[in-house]
């Protein structure tokens, strides 16, 4: 999912996508015997950051966001961890993955590997993302607390969250708050803005998944739109229309496969709020506003037009990324990382080109694209003697090793010739062999910040540094990131259901455009107005403190 696609998970919390729903400062938990009072974020010190600098960049990153960027993996591969990690015991993790599982380690060179440079014996518990996971996640909470996995990824904000990290996982302020974290060089390069969706309770109850603040763009097969002899250099919303237009013929090709998703492109293009907006300390909802009811108005138009695939309501994302892949659609409105994966699907196509549309002013101008989240998940620690938690610290700190580093290039590429083969210029490709065995889902255990590399494809590195360059100096953030709401956590899917439903009969012109003032009054009667209680509150709490 997009990170900034507000939908049924992101709307209501105080996040633009799935990456901000973890919370970093907790409001009020519900009582009941044993019930801790959650503080704000600014009663724990944050992570003293140091970026790493052992590699430099063939392009130039900046404070701003946008991401430095390699042309070539660096030749000169340091090594970012020294002395022993683990000490022989076994470790258990819990994460999603989205391949199919990968060979046992006793049948997995990388897993057996990744053990002898671990010092442990390192097993996982993989779950497919979505319902699976969140079930199975529900399971291992329930259980025993000595049953619990030792790493234990954390996503989407759940019920009572704070009072849940507190009386199952560590609080890891002793050895990350502050200038602590130096014990952890890796993780200390984790940007402050990660971190501070790790606290809750007035601690630091995870590692944090960084995500940087690129946003989603709108991904483009730039080889039909050259074949076609058009341009993605737009003026405004009628532009849009009209390259649609120009990419339809209605039988084997059309513009987009979601329809949904437009309404997300035009909000940008109308500068709506990023989730909330907060003027004077009060805030408004992007659904609530009148930018949003245009942007409706215009997904409509499109799926009236019939630039949309028919077939657009009721598919899973995975079969629209298929239709961008095959040609089927040329515009998909998606998160940052699913470049890697759309080159990787189509590396049998000679012809296959990659682009990122900028998104133009609604009616001219420049537009505002959504910044993205600061994380993905965490990862928490179940609670257990500081020498046990030192230890899994040091597993994070390995996983977290920097893109440049020797153990980042194992991470990710496995071993040369089995795992991957070098061109002259350095750069690796996974081999069969490769492709599924390094798939063990180590990333979302602990990963550093990545910076724009394309593996044998510097011209996509230029590509999307010229894009960031362009939008994340002006991108809209959302005030709301880092807070935490435990009525989005308990009613927030349920509310949010209706909104998106309504949001498809509309656009297929089930139901009037004026059907949305009404949602958006049940949506405020039935939970929304006591979130946005709960997150002025928190707001006002910053602002008072300084933070």
């Amino acid at each position: 999912m997009p990170r900034s696609e507000l939908s049924r998970r992101a709307f209501l919390g105080g996040a633009g996508g799935a990456a901000l729903l973890l919370a970093g400062a907790a409001c009020g938990e519900s009582g009941g015997a044993g019930a801790k009072k959650a503080v704000s974020r600014e009663s724990v010190e944050l992570p003293t950051y140091a970026a790493y600098t052992g590699v430099k960049p063939d392009l130039p990153g900046t404070e701003a966001g946008v991401r430095p960027g390699f042309v070539h993996y660096p030749k000169d591969k340091p090594k970012s961890v020294t002395g022993d990690i683990g000490a022989g015991s076994t470790v258990l993790a819990f994460a999603n993955i989205y391949f199919p599982l990968p060979p046992s380690a006793d049948k997995n060179k990388y897993w057996a590997t990744l053990n002898e440079r671990l010092g442990v014996t390192f097993n996982m518990i993989m779950t497919p993302s979505g319902g699976d996971f969140d079930a199975k996640f529900a399971t291992l909470i329930a259980g025993n607390a000595d049953s619990l996995p030792d790493l234990m990824q954390v996503r989407g904000t759940k019920p009572q969250m704070p009072r849940m990290l507190s009386s199952k996982f560590a609080d890891l302020s002793e050895y990350l708050a502050g200038d602590a974290i130096k014990e952890y060089p890796n993780l200390a390069a984790i940007p402050t803005r990660a971190w501070k969706n790790s606290v809750f309770n007035g601690g630091i109850y995870g590692i944090p998944i960084p995500r940087e603040p690129v946003g989603s763009p709108v991904f483009t097969r730039f080889d039909v739109v050259k074949k076609l002899g058009l341009s993605t250099s737009l003026s405004n919303a009628d532009d849009l229309s009209a390259l649609a237009k120009e990419l339809t013929d209605g039988k084997s090709r059309w513009a987009y496969g979601s329809a949904t998703r437009i309404v997300n492109m035009a909000a940008q293009m109308l500068k709506a709020p990023n989730s909330w907006r907060s003027e004077g300390g009060k805030l408004t909802h992007a659904r609530e506003t009148e930018e949003w009811k245009q942007a409706l108005d215009y997904a409509l138009s499109q799926w009236k037009a019939g630039v949309v695939h028919p077939d657009a309501f009721g598919v899973e994302n995975v079969v629209v990324k298929q239709w961008f892949n095959s040609g089927k659609i040329v515009l998909h409105y998606d998160g940052y990382p699913g470049w890697r994966q759309y080159v990787s699907d189509s590396s049998n196509n000679p012809s296959f080109d990659l682009d990122w549309t900028v998104l133009p002013g609604f009616s001219g101008g420049a537009g505002a694209v959504h910044a993205g989240g600061s994380i993905f998940s965490i990862t928490s620690l179940k609670k257990a003697s500081p020498d046990r938690l030192k230890e899994l610290l040091r597993i994070c700190d390995y996983f977290a090793a920097p893109f440049g580093t020797e153990e980042y290039f194992f991470n990710v590429y496995g071993l040369e010739g089995l795992h991957h083969t070098l061109s002259p210029e350095g750069d690796p490709k996974l081999t069969p062999n490769g492709q599924s065995q390094t798939v063990l889902p180590i990333r979302y255990i602990a990963e550093p910040s990545t910076p724009i590399y394309e593996p044998g494809r510097p011209t996509d590195v230029e590509r999307q540094h010229a894009y960031e360059s362009k939008v994340i100096p002006t991108a809209i953030v959302n005030p709301c990131s880092g807070l935490y709401s435990e009525t989005e956590a308990t009613k927030g899917a349920v509310l949010t259901t209706a909104l998106d439903d309504l949001t498809e009969e509309i656009i297929q012109g089930r139901k009037p455009l004026s059907a949305w003032d009404d949602a958006v009054a049940t949506w405020r009667a039935g939970g929304g107005d006591k979130i946005r209680a709960e997150l002025e509150e928190q707001l006002q709490k910053q602002g008072s403190s300084g933070g």
